[in-house]
């Protein structure tokens, strides 16, 4: 594992490389925290719930919600698999002793977990600034089983937007498919407006769909807004939606070898 543990040091070398890319993406992160919470307090004036959130729910949940979106949705996705598929470069880590899916997955990891401590910063200074209204969450388990979730939901992500990516075995670009898939992603996964919020016919839709996992489930967990039986029962659909994407993963990437030709090299 050293070589990844390697590989993922230079990743986080990589993106730094890209400051000002990186610096806008999270300024603009805050401010859109910033805009989303004015929002809704100017929604919520003079009413004491809204959607059975309460002011102080409300607000944990937004910014709650923003910090899992600059863990998740924060600078590329997906577009190194796609580069290096339509460039050649996929040629080279062919040839080397790395497994191409690990050595994309561990970079996946370093740049959220770099977009994560960078952006979570940034919204740091939003959380002090509404302290006197955050909760804390219910209890210790409720925080280790919303850690369980948000890591599991980075899997998803990451199997999600790679699989989209893996398009590029035929296509010459996917970012039109991708950044679809981000803007449909970051609405039906509630960053937001809570997903009980929408139209009932609306929200049993997108309860099918797997975005859920990427902010809606793990806050609703950390307000303990879920009971066990439900928890257990998201938990089942997370690991089920992993492991149909999984598979999908390895299928496309089967596939997409056979008619890979390296071409950009």
């Amino acid at each position: 594992m050293r070589k990844y543990w390697h590989i993922a040091g230079v990743s986080w070398q990589e993106y730094f490389a890209y400051r000002l890319n990186l610096g806008l993406e999270v300024i603009g992160g805050v401010l859109f925290t910033l805009v989303t919470i004015w929002l809704w307090q100017g929604i919520a004036a003079g009413r004491d719930t809204i959607g059975g959130f309460s002011h102080a729910e409300l607000i944990t949940y937004l910014i709650g919600t923003s910090f899992i979106a600059s863990y998740y949705f924060i600078a590329a996705q997906g577009d190194e698999i796609n580069d290096e598929i339509n460039r050649g470069f996929l040629s080279v880590i062919l040839v080397r002793p790395l497994s191409p899916l690990l050595t994309w997955f561990v970079r996946d990891q370093a740049r959220k977990l770099l977009t994560l401590t960078v952006g979570g910063t940034g919204l740091l200074l939003v959380a002090v600034y509404y302290r006197e209204l955050l909760l804390p969450p219910t209890s210790l388990s409720a925080v280790v089983v919303f850690i369980v979730f948000v890591l599991l939901g980075s899997v998803l992500h990451f199997l999600l937007f790679g699989l989209f990516a893996m398009f590029a075995f035929w296509s010459e670009q996917t970012w039109g498919e991708r950044f679809l898939l981000r803007i449909i992603g970051e609405l039906a996964a509630g960053v937001i407006i809570p997903l009980s919020l929408l139209p009932n016919v609306l929200y049993q839709v997108v309860l099918w769909l797997p975005f859920k996992f990427f902010a809606y489930i793990p806050m609703q967990l950390y307000l303990g807004k879920l009971s066990a039986v439900t928890v257990t029962n998201e938990l089942l659909q997370l690991v089920a939606w992993i492991i149909v994407l999984g598979s999908a993963v390895w299928i496309t990437w089967r596939r997409g070898l056979r008619a890979y030709a390296g071409e950009g090299i």
